[in-house]
């Protein structure tokens, strides 16, 4: 499964990959990815309430979707692939985790506070998101101001 989070944190697109298509549609499509739901103003990634509100197909997949034990987090063409199965214990980006990035960016459009910053240090029982996300932003920065 990949969740695409739009840049604006307005929206959340749900899609089935791969092998996951002809096990939630029960068909053989020619595609390798399909967009199974979008969620308009998002409070949460999984948001259990917003899915029980969803008409009874769309609703049976998304949770067929989010029995997948591997997904593929992507905001601002960043993307970790996160598995439970393979990371047990390891949780999967949240919600909180694109409103850090968000906030992050614009903390270093300003110039002066990328040149105070001499080590980023994140500490926690996530993907690890955070960090990989953190140095395209100070790469993207830096390249820009050469």
């Amino acid at each position: 499964m990949k969740v695409k989070i739009s840049n604006q944190l307005d929206k959340i697109e749900f899609w089935a990959i791969g092998d996951e298509i002809p096990k939630i549609t029960g068909a053989r499509l020619d595609q390798d990815q399909l967009l199974v739901h979008t969620f308009k103003k998002p409070i949460l990634i999984t948001d259990s309430a917003a899915i029980a509100r969803l008409p009874s197909v769309k609703r049976d997949l998304i949770i067929r979707l989010l029995e997948f034990p591997q997904r593929i987090i992507e905001y601002d063409k960043v993307s970790v692939e996160w598995s439970d199965i393979k990371y047990p214990g390891v949780w999967s980006p949240s919600i909180d985790t694109a409103l850090f990035i968000k906030a992050l960016q614009r903390m270093v459009s300003q110039p002066e506070y990328l040149e105070n910053i001499n080590s980023f240090l994140e500490i926690g029982c996530g993907s690890g998101y955070k960090y990989w996300q953190t140095i395209e932003i100070v790469k993207c920065k830096l390249k820009n101001k050469r």
